[in-house]
């Protein structure tokens, strides 16, 4: 074979081997079918980044729940619960929602918070709670103590109420002692999705709550039993007996005659 014709083949076989290994990888980044799969969810909550007066309905206690303009996520508002100035009192601070969840696949609920206790007070309670149409609760969704003071994201998966009345109920607890707690909340969803597969977000997904700190316990010895002291007792001394046999003196006098 000519050496024309031997780089000719050569050529054709390296092409050959080029287009075998790329093939793996044309398959590989086809895009998967998607058709079926799509998902339409629905907001049901009213007013739910706080910029009107409507839709949520504020307890009426001693430390009762406002719209404030002080710290929020979008645009100007939230609402802020408990007590952050001012006298410490013994008071609930709640905001409650009323909706009707029609039928679905999937029933989310997205909140954004900002906790704050200060000082730090385990005795007091930052709550998410779903109730029924009459107050009682249905499930506590979250509960904290917490001083985090940044902005967390609750996600929580309800699809349990769907087809229900319930109450989206949050909630601030001052014990009237020790330091007082607050919590900021803005911008909170209440999405029912239909179609597609459902993928629940597990609960909570974002936020951790802090933790209430456990009181390293305080563990008291008991007194020492302390070591017997023995006294031996005086030995009895051991007696000396002297045994005295005298010698007799044997004087013996013959007398001298005269």
């Amino acid at each position: 074979m000519s050496r024309r014709r031997w780089g000719v083949f050569m050529a054709l076989i390296l092409f050959f081997l080029l287009v075998i290994s790329s093939l793996p990888r044309a398959f590989a980044s086809s895009p998967p079918d998607t058709q079926g799969n799509a998902q339409t969810c629905t907001q049901l909550l009213v007013n739910s980044d706080m910029e009107s007066n409507a839709g949520w309905v504020f307890g009426n206690t001693p430390a009762r729940a406002e719209y404030v303009t002080d710290r929020y996520l979008s645009p100007y508002r939230s609402i802020l619960l408990g007590i952050i100035t001012g006298p410490n009192k013994k008071s609930y601070s709640s905001m409650q929602q009323l909706v009707t969840v029609p039928s679905g696949s999937l029933l989310r609920l997205r909140a954004h918070v900002y906790p704050i206790s200060q000082p730090y007070d385990l005795h007091d309670a930052q709550e998410l709670i779903i109730m029924n149409s009459t107050g009682q609760p249905l499930r506590r969704v979250w509960t904290a103590t917490s001083d985090a003071q940044a902005w967390q994201t609750l996600e929580f998966d309800i699809s349990e109420f769907i087809g229900m009345q319930i109450g989206v109920y949050f909630n601030v607890y001052n014990d009237g002692e020790g330091g007082v707690t607050a919590m900021y909340i803005d911008d909170v969803t209440l999405e029912i999705c239909t179609g597609g597969t459902a993928t629940a977000t597990a609960s909570p997904a974002t936020a951790t709550p802090t933790a209430t700190p456990t009181a390293t316990p305080i563990v008291v010895t008991a007194t020492p039993t302390p070591t017997a002291i023995v006294v031996t007792a005086t030995p009895t001394p051991t007696a000396v007996v002297v045994t005295a046999t005298p010698t007799p003196i044997v004087v013996t006098n013959t007398p001298t005659p005269t």
